[in-house]
């Protein structure tokens, strides 16, 4: 699951722009890892290079955490 925000930051002439966010979900980064399905490893694989190109996707530490339990608990 993805979820999509706005940032607003300032530029260098001190105006706010929003940057958009793409947040991954821990089944986005378990799926890219998990060699056991290898065709929602490839879909998950795919989704993370698309995402990649237009904009640097964000991971909570809370999604780090439960990322880290799935892939250490097999």
């Amino acid at each position: 699951m993805l979820r999509t925000g706005d940032l607003k930051e300032r530029n260098g002439n001190g105006r706010i722009c929003t940057v958009p966010k793409v947040f991954l979900d821990t089944n986005v980064l378990a799926y890219a890892c998990d060699a056991d399905q290898p065709v929602k490893r490839d879909k998950a694989r795919a989704l993370l290079k698309a995402i990649s190109r237009d904009v640097p996707p964000c991971v909570s530490t809370q999604v780090l955490q439960e990322f880290f339990v799935t892939v250490t608990r097999k």
